[in-house]
């Protein structure tokens, strides 16, 4: 690929395997290079109202900021008549991550303005098991994941991504019968991290107004609660003529 702001070509090898190992079981793997050229600044924290307001910038000319990212895929699959099965597992590294962040610790002398650049990892294991028979249909899925970022100029180890789930468990259950669907839905989550500040500072501007920065030791070393919640439905769908429906829903 070729960004048209920069005079470099990008490779980018792509590897996919598909190998049947037995009747119904199949074993699959991939790799790849990706670039991308337009890239979401990272917010390590959000603000106070839990809302995120993405920035998006093309790559630099001048600095070559490409988001670049290496991935492994490994998995296997069983199909039948009733049956899905599927274990997968990955590991993805990302270079030309971005950040504008007020989050810094005592080690960091730079001016709030300053872009932050770095570099992140993510691994994990998804499996999903679905079953289908006639009216009914169920499925239950689950990720053990994990997201990690290193910007060395605000802390030099790896620290958690502030959208990091480590532990995902959903259930679904779903039936039909002449025009009615019930349906049951369950998910547990993980408690997201999120940085517990050690101390306050206090700063005054030249017009002598002043300014509060928070001081911490640690990126998202605390961690939330756990949440779950569990919907329970029905859908009444009645047929008013040959071409049209009627849809009635109460959850």
């Amino acid at each position: 690929t070729n960004y048209h702001e920069l005079s470099d070509w990008n490779f980018s090898p792509r590897l996919t395997l598909s190998l049947p190992l037995a009747e119904k079981w199949r074993l699959e793997a991939g790799t790849g290079t990706f670039f991308q050229y337009i890239n979401q600044h990272e917010n390590i924290q959000l603000n106070e109202l839990g809302l995120n307001t993405p920035i998006w910038l093309l790559s630099d000319p001048l600095t070559g900021n490409i988001q670049q990212a290496h991935k492994y895929l490994l998995g296997m699959d069983y199909n039948n008549a009733s049956w899905t099965v599927e274990v997968d597992a990955y590991y993805t590294k990302t270079n030309g991550l971005h950040t504008l962040t007020p989050l810094l610790n005592s080690t960091v002398q730079q001016n709030l303005n300053d872009f932050f650049s770095g570099s992140g990892k993510s691994y994990g294991l998804d499996i999903l098991v679905q079953y289908n028979h006639r009216n009914y249909h169920s499925w239950i899925s689950y990720s053990n994941s994990n997201v990690l970022y290193l910007f060395p100029d605000i802390q030099p180890d790896f620290f958690r991504a502030p959208d990091h789930h480590q532990y995902n468990l959903s259930f679904l259950q779903q039936v039909k019968w002449k025009n009615w669907r019930f349906f049951l839905n369950y998910q547990w989550k993980s408690g997201l991290y999120y940085s517990e500040p050690t101390r306050l500072n206090q700063f005054y501007d030249d017009d002598g107004s002043f300014y509060y920065l928070y001081e911490y030791s640690k990126l998202n070393q605390d961690q939330f609660p756990n949440y779950s919640r569990l919907d329970l439905g029905v859908r009444f769908l009645p047929q008013i003529s040959t071409h049209s429906r009627c849809e009635i829903a109460c959850t």
